[in-house]
């Protein structure tokens, strides 16, 4: 069995290794100081195809593979592992919509996000209730009247499920306008141009 890297993961190891000891580690403690996030930089990553990693290409995506993936995210945390990491959910909510998003939605969202013109994150709640990575289990709570605790569902349910309310509320931000959508969300001081790509809730997604 081989476990040697080929020549094309070791060209993609070193482009992030490199890029993260040119561009993130030299600052990498005072943006943890001042509570800076880099989208800058991270701008930058992208330009390097590090914004879509294993998204198709038709959309701006890199069309690499989860363990090429696996390789940029080790070598960008070697400059700093906060940074990594978010990348790393950027790409992972990103795919979301690249999986089980159709061809209009894909079309609208993707090319934008591989760029890093917006930001993909996703959000957990406590352990119990709402949406966690270690079930497949979903209570949506509503503004008023009692929380609807949904049957076990399968992984691909839940991203579908997910999906769903993510692009409704985007939507309902700006269809036929890109005024009020995640596109043009507000700066926040210490954002450095940072966009929201907001996630649902239940008032927002019906």
């Amino acid at each position: 069995m081989q476990f040697a890297l080929n020549e094309d993961q070791i060209a993609v190891r070193d482009m992030a290794r490199d890029f993260a000891a040119e561009k993130i580690a030299p600052h990498a403690l005072r943006w943890d100081e001042e509570k800076h996030f880099p989208v800058d930089v991270m701008r930058e990553a992208a330009r390097l195809g590090i914004g879509g990693i294993y998204i198709r290409d038709d959309v701006g995506g890199s069309a690499l593979t989860r363990f090429d993936a696996a390789l940029i995210f080790e070598a960008l945390a070697q400059g700093c592992p906060t940074v990594s990491a978010f990348i790393s959910i950027h790409n992972m909510a990103s795919w979301m919509i690249d999986a089980y998003g159709n061809d209009a939605q894909r079309q609208k969202w993707l090319p934008r996000l591989c760029t890093m013109e917006l930001l993909a994150s996703y959000c957990l709640t406590e352990p119990g209730s709402g949406f966690g990575t270690d079930t497949n289990r979903v209570t949506i709570y509503y503004p008023e009247g009692a929380p609807e605790q949904l049957p076990m569902l399968s992984k691909r349910e839940v991203a579908e499920l997910l999906l769903d309310r993510i692009l409704i509320r985007l939507d309902s931000r700006g269809t036929t306008q890109e005024a009020g959508s995640a596109a043009e969300a507000p700066e926040s001081p210490k954002s450095n141009g940072a966009h929201e790509l907001a996630t649902a809730t239940p008032e927002t997604a019906s």
